[in-house]
């Protein structure tokens, strides 16, 4: 019965706005920028939703913004855990000191890029297609299927096919989702 009720609330309460919702930004009349809606619960019970429904579906983009105390942020950065640690053996002269301080500099700057520390829905799927090869890239952009009970949110597929064009201007990008 709860999840069938949560269900419900996220289909028909739960909007996803075209831009991201900001804690600075002051609006003139916050009911008609958010309009409020009402939500019955089964036992009779009901509760209006304003602004708060629309940053529901904005923290799937703006995760950032929305942060829970006692939950770690993910980056969606896969981890890769192996046993085997292969280090090659490098038989040559001894290096010197500074042969040592220049082989630190390298290693400390080669293939360490910022990881961010929270990423939305758009950056993950710009993130997964920045990983896929060049020539693939056109073909897996132009058929991107959006699936998940996450999927029937009212402006979630416009705001995902808006920011992957920002994203990936030189792409021709089609999302293929349930009501599309």
């Amino acid at each position: 019965q709860i999840e069938k009720t949560l269900q419900q609330l996220k289909e028909t309460i739960i909007k996803v706005p075209q831009d991201p919702i900001t804690k600075d930004t002051k609006y003139d009349d916050e009911d008609e920028v958010f309009p409020k809606r009402s939500f019955e619960l089964p036992n009779a019970h009901t509760i209006e939703f304003g602004k708060s429904r629309f940053e529901f579906g904005d923290s799937l983009f703006e995760p950032a913004n929305y942060q829970i105390d006692g939950f770690e942020p993910e980056s969606g950065e896969p981890e890769i855990k192996s046993n085997i640690d292969y280090v090659p053996l490098k038989r040559a002269k001894k290096p010197t000191e500074d042969d040592e301080q220049e082989e630190q500099e390298k290693t400390s700057t080669r293939g360490k890029k910022e990881v961010p520390k929270f990423r939305g829905l758009s950056e993950l799927t710009s993130h997964a297609l920045s990983l896929v090869d060049v020539d693939i890239r056109a073909q897996l952009a132009h058929n991107i299927i959006v699936t998940g009970g996450s999927s029937l949110i009212p402006g979630l597929n416009d705001r995902l096919l808006a920011d992957l064009n920002k994203n990936h201007p030189g792409l021709k990008i089609r999302l293929h989702a349930a009501g599309n």
